[in-house]
């Protein structure tokens, strides 16, 4: 379980909440120290200290590494990648579980 509070900029709907989830997809894992590949069309990689990593591509799925600044979002936190995903509020029991 992660200690970490949502994300104050985050705009949430009526009637639901934020809650922090394991990344349950199999093409996110934690990846420290990598150099972050994020980067702008024409602009240099980020180089930051990653703390994730993504496969993208088509034909060859290759891993990407981000900074938790690029990460879209995730985060990693105890071995795991966490992401942030909309519950409603009259799910509560989920949270408890």
């Amino acid at each position: 379980m992660t200690t970490r509070q949502p994300p104050s900029g985050r705009e949430v709907p009526e009637g639901h909440h934020l809650v922090a989830v394991p990344e349950a997809m199999t093409h996110w894992r934690v990846a420290a120290g990598k150099p972050c590949r994020y980067a702008r069309q024409g602009r240099i990689q980020c180089g930051q200290p990653s703390v994730a990593e993504t496969r993208r591509g088509t034909v060859r799925h290759q891993w990407w590494a981000y900074c938790e600044t690029h990460a879209y979002g995730r985060w990693a936190e105890d071995g795991r990648v966490w992401a942030w995903i909309l519950r409603a509020d009259d799910d509560e029991l989920e949270d408890s579980r």
